[in-house]
C-alpha cells in the first residue's frame, strides 16, 4: 500500500518547482541562528546588568552600614520616636 503511494508519487514528479528550495532551507537556518545570536548577546547583556546592579546594591548597603546610626533605636509605646512610625503617621493629627 505505501509502496504503491511511493510509486505513484514518482510517475507524477514534483508539482511545483523546487529550484529554489535549498536556498530557501538555508535562508530560513541563517535567520534562526542571526535570532539565537541576538539572543544571546541579550541575554548576556542583562546578566551583566544585573551583576552591576548587585555590585551597587552591595557596595551602598556596605556604605551606608558603615556610616549608618550605632545604636539601635527603640521604638516602643512609650519612646520618643513612636510618632515617626508610620502607623501613627497615618492617623493622622485629628485626635
Amino acid at each position: 500500500m505505501a509502496q504503491d503511494d511511493l510509486e505513484d508519487l514518482l510517475r507524477r514528479g514534483p508539482d511545483r518547482p523546487l529550484d529554489g528550495l535549498e536556498a530557501d532551507v538555508w535562508r530560513g537556518v541563517a535567520t534562526r541562528e542571526a535570532g539565537d545570536r541576538r539572543l544571546r548577546a541579550t541575554a548576556s547583556a542583562q546578566a551583566c546588568l544585573a551583576l552591576v546592579a548587585l555590585l551597587a546594591g552591595l557596595a551602598a548597603g556596605g556604605i551606608s552600614a558603615r556610616h549608618g546610626p550605632r545604636e539601635v533605636a527603640e521604638l516602643g509605646v512609650f519612646s520618643p520616636h513612636a510618632a515617626l512610625a508610620p502607623s501613627s503617621r497615618l492617623i493622622g493629627s485629628g485626635l
